[in-house]
């Protein structure tokens, strides 16, 4: 199911993504991605999919996740991963990440991701504001 989720965000498919999550499944940004506006949790699949997905961050046919390694225990699984893209501005993307994914049944049912959101930031600003002339 992990692997899936990865395959669907690759292919920017929030509709596949959709199909892997509960219907009121909690996702846990930082507190520093709360801080610039974000959702802490964000809640319910609509919610989620028309936060993450239905935004562009990245152009289209960019990204790609590459799993580093998973771990699992119980109803959890722990996803290293590295984030290569090409931002919506133009600006190169890697990043590393860490989700933990907690599963009822086979749907995922709460997320905690954590990242170098202010790398994030800082690429997402390259590109979207005038150069100096």
């Amino acid at each position: 199911m992990v692997r899936s989720y990865y395959a669907a965000s690759d292919a920017s498919d929030g509709a596949a993504v959709a199909a892997l999550l509960t219907d009121d499944v909690r996702w846990w940004v930082p507190q520093s991605a709360a801080a610039q506006g974000i959702p802490r949790p964000v809640v319910g699949r609509e919610q989620l999919i028309e936060s993450f997905w239905g935004t562009v961050r990245y152009r289209p046919g960019t990204r790609s996740w590459t799993i580093e390694r998973l771990i699992t225990g119980g109803d959890c699984v722990a996803a290293q991963a590295t984030l290569t893209a090409t931002m919506a501005g133009g600006a190169p993307y890697t990043n590393q990440y860490v989700y933990v994914f907690r599963f009822e049944g086979s749907q995922i049912a709460e997320v905690w991701e954590y990242l170098d959101t202010a790398y994030f930031f800082q690429q997402k600003e390259k590109g979207e504001k005038p150069l100096p002339t």
